[in-house]
């Protein structure tokens, strides 16, 4: 019964991201000049949820709805990247902070290689996804204003919260932190998207 909450949990979190995917990817083909500036965003996403997928799932036997929201997360990215590329592409510049990030996520791969640690190579990700959104609030903070689309904010925020369930019944830590970090720092981008929209 424990099993079967949990994959009800984990479809549940893949349903709510698959809305979540749909209303922004309409925002991006109507609206493609103004999410041009987050491809590199994008990127540097799906690099830190990629690496922080594999490595979870490399490091033990696990179900694939232990870490459902990595999964979510890491697809999501991938394609909202895909999509932006196509309809918002208007040359791909990698500012210094992003060249950086790379070189990191490429360290972290070279240390994963050298130690055989999963463990802590999941836990460098996260690092990593900490790292990532600090474009997103720089944003916000230097422009006082933000575009970043509330409703779908929402709903990754309400699917984070379910995929707490699966990650604690099977006893996964790393997905509960993994859960934990990205409600939190969905809480911070809504939190200053409301301070400068003025959205209640």
């Amino acid at each position: 019964m424990k099993e079967f909450l949990a994959m009800v949990s984990a479809v549940l979190v893949i349903v709510i991201y698959g809305v979540g995917l749909i209303r922004y990817v309409f925002q991006v083909i109507r609206n493609p000049e103004a999410k041009a500036f987050m491809l590199s965003t994008w990127l540097l996403f799906s690099v830190a949820t990629g690496l922080n997928v594999f490595s979870f799932f490399w490091g033990g036997d696990r179900e694939w709805y232990s870490g459902i929201l990595g999964i979510c997360d890491f697809a999501l990215c991938i394609i909202v990247f895909l999509i932006t590329l196509k309809f918002a592409y208007g040359g791909f510049h990698l500012k210094p902070f992003e060249c950086y990030y790379l070189i990191g996520a490429a360290a972290i791969v070279l240390f994963w290689i050298l130690s055989d640690s999963s463990l802590v190579t999941n836990l460098l990700a996260e690092g990593l996804l900490v790292v990532a959104y600090i474009p997103t609030i720089h944003n916000i903070l230097v422009e006082r204003k933000s575009s970043e689309p509330v409703s779908t904010w929402y709903i990754l925020l309400l699917g984070t919260v379910f995929s707490f369930h699966p990650a604690i019944a099977e006893g996964e830590w790393l997905s509960v932190i993994y859960s934990f970090r990205a409600f939190v720092s969905i809480l911070l981008v809504l939190g200053f998207t409301f301070k400068f929209r003025g959205v209640a």
